[in-house]
């Protein structure tokens, strides 16, 4: 239920491209910063969203910057509504 709520809230005040359609969205907590992007985000291009280096979760998992968004929501590592960690 928290991570429900914790979504609600990051989609009413995350920032990011328009291009994004609304279907595809994916929201973080990175930092201060809260953000969203697109399925077919590298971490990379969502560090760069949220002015850092890169990226971990909080279980100081540091995430590959050419990994596809995508691809760590199928293998479970990410969710919709995480908090990241900016290196």
């Amino acid at each position: 239920m928290a991570a429900k709520v914790r979504l609600m809230k990051l989609k009413g005040t995350a920032k990011g491209p328009g291009f994004v359609p609304m279907s595809e969205r994916i929201y973080f907590q990175i930092g201060e910063k809260r953000v969203f992007c697109g399925l077919d985000f590298t971490i990379q291009r969502v560090a760069g969203l949220a002015e850092c280096n890169g990226l971990a979760t909080v279980n100081n998992y540091e995430l590959d910057s050419e990994t596809l968004i995508r691809e760590l929501i199928d293998l479970g590592i990410l969710l919709n509504g995480d908090e990241l960690l900016p290196k």
